[in-house]
């Protein structure tokens, strides 16, 4: 029962990776994704900027958010929740650009550079 749910996410992925490396006329309607580097590497690095992307679009969204709530409230209670709310934003925020700059420490065309 140990490895069941690793075995299980290996299993079920198995068939997104080969269906990206046979078929990459279906990956065109990716946005970002033009072709050019054919195979899983061209899908993985599309995935990877759309979700980089969609978490920090999200981030500052949930950022303007709890600080349009901030300053619309007048109960000290709100005013403390829409601070955590940022405060996870920002963390948020944080995390991602860490793990963008560790990647492209690693290898820089990951990201596209």
């Amino acid at each position: 029962m140990k490895y069941f749910y690793t075995a299980l996410v290996f299993t079920l992925s198995l068939p997104t990776a080969a269906f990206a490396v046979t078929y990459d006329n279906a990956l065109v309607s990716l946005p970002g994704y033009d072709g050019s580097t054919p195979g899983l590497t061209g899908f993985v690095n599309t995935v990877y900027t759309l979700a980089i992307s969609l978490a920090a679009l999200l981030a500052v969204v949930k950022i303007v958010i709890a600080g349009l709530k901030w300053m619309l409230s007048d109960i000290v209670t709100d005013k403390a929740d829409a601070k955590k709310d940022i405060q996870g934003a920002l963390i948020g925020l944080i995390i991602i650009i860490s793990a963008v700059l560790i990647i492209y420490t690693i290898n820089p065309t990951i990201v596209g550079q």
